[in-house]
């Protein structure tokens, strides 16, 4: 197991099960015969979790919940000194016994709760009959006679009336008051009429009311329902509290105990996976090419030298190799919405380098605004400081976010936003360093907005070429990318000759008009009618950027509005500045919100629609190691 263990901690493996149709081991050899401890563990994971779900009867209370933000439990893991597999059973059997009690405070508070919603149940019904002022004790069925009371909602008083009453009119004693959803009716019959008179109570709109075990008007019994719930909430209190003792001394080492069975049990799930012969344990798997070495000295030392490796030269099938991504540590954030679309396939160009900075840029070119910008970068420290530990991705997505606010504030800066006109509008100061304005100048922003995105639809075009390439799949290269690289200086030329922005001579316009007729010719060649769609596709996915400038005008126009409300609120009346700051402060939180949210989902949808489309197919496999990993606990000194 040393050698196990050695492997589990360096992570570096992901293991092929023998198993495995891809594994090279297959037919070679027997497989490991499957541990019994492994059952074991398994029973002691679902007693464990049985213990820690008790603490789930804890109502949440907003003390624990701030708590926890600030000192979530992973941010000081519990010591475990476990020797062996045995040693761990023995230590998460004290830990059981000990717990014991949670078992029983968890069931007792199953059965008050239930107890105390069928108290307020009655309750409610009893509530209905308080205008009647009868013996409650009288409602039910007896020898000789019945006495029922029932809800029925307005709309179907007078059918249930008259099905009451065609039972036997001069026998049936009816009674009625209005209450807030319908008519509360007690009805007063004979025995024999319970065959013709209960189906009626089945009605649709018709509900009976229960009033068992009470005795009394209803007032008194309502007094002694009250009573008894506030026993029973008591009681639900005092083993809540216990709960709470038993979760403040013993939640961290529940946790911490489980996590190193888990590990154990991992452990113990590679012997199936592995091959064996007489005194030879074999395995397979994938291991990153610059860990190699890496991997192998750390075997060697934790065997002793008992230790053999050997790879092939050249894999059959690299397509079905796993797939990590390799990039510096500033990038590795990103790589969680690369995910969201697909996991590049293995030998496939990672658009994540490309595709960070630009949607970065994008985003902070939509929002557009220096103040909202501030306030996301400080939301995106304070979630990174929260749960950089806690939870992968929410740490990536508080990185991301703050790169976001970052780009909010350098673009908002240049595009003059501080929460809409807030400086010029109150304060009568000119933001500095503004160099364009989307609300006063639209055409400029659309320009840009077209230039960016031309050149995003070019890297994504250049990016497909060059894998093409690299593959030697030369015609695709030429039919779906290289023909674009003919059609675009030539279209771009024609363009702007004609809108006299340029002129040129007779040899450059009929290169130019060669380049169109050979691009559209290699277009309708390879595609046949279906090229028409090409063209107008690509001439959409370049239009498809302008939604730039439609969310920069979008975030200053919904702030300026906001602020003029807000100037307006407050000119009414002095009286009516703290409504006009709630007017501003309402409004810019909504627009921050929102146009955070469209930001981030036009940003992407440009990276994922117009941009990966050039290139990008994606599908891979994500390579996950046989690696040890720990939150709750931390290893003691064995």
């Amino acid at each position: 197991m040393q050698g196990v263990e050695a492997m589990y901690e360096a992570g570096m493996m992901e293991v092929i099960p023998l198993k495995d149709p891809t594994s090279p081991l297959q037919g070679s050899l027997e497989p490991g015969i499957r541990p019994e401890l492994l059952d074991r563990c398994a029973e002691y994971q679902v007693r464990l979790n049985q213990v820690l779900d008790t603490f789930e009867e804890i109502p949440a209370s907003m003390v624990r919940a701030l708590g926890l933000f600030f000192t979530p439990p992973d941010a000081n893991p519990f010591p475990v000194r476990v020797e062996s597999i045995e040693d761990c059973f023995r230590q998460i059997d004290t830990l059981l016994t000990e717990t014991e009690g949670t078992l029983r405070d968890k069931s007792a508070l199953i059965t008050i709760r239930e107890k105390v919603q069928s108290l307020e149940r009655r309750e409610s019904d009893v509530n209905l009959l308080l205008p009647f002022q009868l013996d409650l004790a009288l409602l039910g069925d007896f020898t000789t006679f019945s006495v029922s009371a029932v809800m029925v909602k307005k709309e179907e008083t007078g059918m249930f009336l008259q099905q009451v009453t065609a039972a036997g009119a001069e026998e049936i004693f009816i009674d009625k008051k209005t209450a807030k959803d319908g008519e509360v009716v007690l009805i007063a019959y004979p025995a024999h009429l319970r065959p013709s008179i209960h189906p009626s109570f089945r009605l649709s709109g018709v509900s009976v009311l229960h009033c068992e075990e009470c005795e009394g008007t209803p007032d008194k019994a309502l007094a002694t329902i009250r009573d008894r719930i506030r026993e029973l909430r008591e009681h639900e209190r005092e083993r809540i509290n216990s709960l709470e003792m038993f979760r403040d001394t013993y939640e961290r080492k529940l946790l911490a105990i489980r996590e190193e069975l888990r590990i154990r049990k991992e452990e113990l799930d590679l012997i199936p996976k592995s091959g064996s012969s007489r005194d030879v344990t074999y395995l397979s798997g994938w291991i990153p090419a610059r860990e190699v070495n890496s991997f192998t000295a750390a075997m060697d030392r934790s065997t002793c030298g008992h230790f053999f490796s050997t790879r092939p030269e050249k894999v059959e099938s690299p397509q079905e190799a796993p797939v990590m991504y390799d990039n510096p540590r500033w990038l590795r954030p990103f790589e969680f919405l690369t995910t969201m679309f697909a996991r590049p396939k293995y030998g496939e160009i990672d658009p994540t380098p490309f595709m960070a900075p630009i949607f970065v840029i994008f985003f902070g070119l939509m929002l557009g605004d220096a103040g909202y910008g501030i306030l996301l970068t400080l939301s995106g420290f304070l979630l990174y400081w929260r749960f950089r530990r806690s939870s992968s991705v929410f740490h990536d997505l508080s990185i991301i976010l703050t790169w976001c606010g970052i780009s909010a504030v350098i673009f908002g800066t240049l595009q003059g936003g501080w929460f809409g006109d807030v400086p010029s509008r109150f304060f009568g100061i000119s933001p500095p360093l503004v160099l364009l304005e989307p609300i006063k100048d639209p055409i400029a922003m659309f320009q840009i907005a077209l230039l960016l995105g031309i050149l995003h639809i070019n890297l994504g075009l250049t990016l497909g070429f060059y894998q093409n390439i690299r593959k030697k799949e030369y015609n695709p290269a030429l039919m779906d990318q290289g023909v674009w690289f003919i059609i675009q200086p030539s279209a771009a030329i024609l363009m702007a000759v004609f809108f006299g922005w340029i002129t040129a001579g007779t040899n450059v316009l009929y290169v130019a008009v060669a380049g169109i007729v050979a691009g559209l010719a290699i277009i309708f060649y390879s595609r046949g009618p279906m090229g028409f769609f090409a063209l107008t596709g690509f001439l959409g996915d370049w239009l498809s950027y302008v939604r730039i400038l439609a969310l920069a005008l979008a975030t200053g126009g919904i702030a300026m509005t906001v602020n003029i409300l807000a100037e307006l609120v407050a000119e009414v009346s002095p009286y009516l500045v703290v409504l006009a700051v709630l007017v501003f402060l309402g409004g810019q939180l909504f627009n921050l919100i929102i146009q955070s949210l469209g930001g981030m989902i036009h940003s992407i949808r440009l990276q994922y629609i117009e941009f990966f489309s050039k290139f990008f197919i994606g599908g891979g496999e994500a390579f996950t190691p046989f690696r040890m990993e720990r939150m709750y606990s931390v290893r003691g000194d064995a």
